[in-house]
């Protein structure tokens, strides 16, 4: 089984309070034959130093200098050097299971799948939550219907660091003129060039989520386009590979739930008056995609469910209360 090498490519970027973390998991793997590539993308902290501590310990890790260009770069660096059958790709604010590696490849080689998919932890303040789906068998993409759905709605299917690809599938790499969503469209390419996929219940990632530390998160204005944008190929996707572009409201919910913290990002602003906040959220709701998605949607969560109303109903006063109420209680909660 140690015959296949995989290649864990990790992007650094000013990573120095939590690098080490993330070298110790990959370096404590109980699966040897593994490459560890390191790209750090113009650190201007210690980061480079921390990783060459590593680099000169164990002849597995490989630390290679990149000009800062983003994550995507970073990746695809990694990828043309890569010498591994297999692909992994690690974020360096996470952390793998000691057999993560392990059983990753033995899934793959057992199913002799194109990709492994597993579960992972996330975790927020101090908050763990499991996102996990029942292991599956996927013979081929047609058979993979119900369970794109699942995982596309779990946040399971966008992030490329709970998966094992193999190296001779990636015909597609990351975008790097996109901040936002490159890795779905990684994914969108290379699922479509799978015969068979495997879906493991094991939470081996763990996902450190620092999103939630700040308020003003950078908002750009054509965020929505963007994620227009990725509604669209992601229907393109599902009509191509299923022949149903909404698998039942799958896609239109988790678009909506990206147009929530799009509209939530214009509210936290604090550069905005409140009279720029409705222009804002105005033009959103105005989007002839937000418009055409079904008022009798089935939403489960509340909040997306109220979204979804007052969009409907172009309440764009009511939209504005809604997110500082929702502002006020995450300032509570810090």
């Amino acid at each position: 089984m140690d015959r296949e090498k995989i290649s864990i490519i990790v992007p650094i970027y000013n990573k120095s309070d939590t690098v080490r973390c993330c070298l110790e998991s990959l370096l404590k793997q109980s699966y040897k034959n593994i490459e560890i590539i390191l790209v750090d993308d113009g650190s201007t902290d210690d980061t480079y130093e921390i990783c060459d501590s590593f680099a000169k310990k164990d002849e597995r890790v490989r630390l290679l200098k990149n000009k800062h260009g983003g994550v995507s770069n970073a990746r695809n660096f990694g990828l043309q050097v890569a010498t591994g059958e297999y692909i992994q790709f690690v974020d360096a604010d996470d952390f793998l299971c000691e057999d993560m590696c392990l059983k990753l490849i033995t899934a793959v080689k057992d199913s002799k799948s194109d990709v492994v998919v597993c579960s992972y932890k996330k975790h927020a303040r101090k908050i763990t939550i499991e996102k996990s789906c029942p292991n599956f068998q996927c013979d081929n993409v047609v058979a993979f219907r119900e369970k794109f759905a699942f995982l596309f709605e779990n946040a399971l299917f966008n992030p490329p660091w709970n998966k094992l690809y193999r190296k001779d599938k990636i015909a597609t790499y990351f975008a790097e003129n996109f901040s936002i969503g490159e890795d779905l469209l990684f994914n969108l390419a290379y699922f479509s060039q799978c015969s068979k996929i495997k879906i493991i219940s094991d939470c081996l990632y763990n996902y450190v989520d620092k999103s939630i530390q700040s308020l003003n998160k950078l908002y750009y204005d054509d965020l929505v386009d963007r994620q227009v944008f990725l509604y669209k190929e992601v229907k393109r996707f599902c009509e191509f590979n299923f022949n149903d572009p909404s698998l039942g409201g799958s896609i239109d919910r988790v678009f909506l739930k990206e147009i929530y913290y799009a509209l939530k990002k214009v509210v936290f602003r604090e550069d905005l008056r409140n009279k720029e906040k409705i222009l804002k959220i105005n033009k959103i709701i105005s989007t002839k995609e937000i418009k055409d998605i079904p008022k009798n949607l089935k939403i489960n969560d509340a909040q997306i469910k109220i979204l979804n109303f007052l969009i409907k109903n172009k309440l764009k006063y009511c939209l504005l209360i809604f997110f500082y109420l929702k502002k006020l209680l995450f300032k509570s909660l810090l």
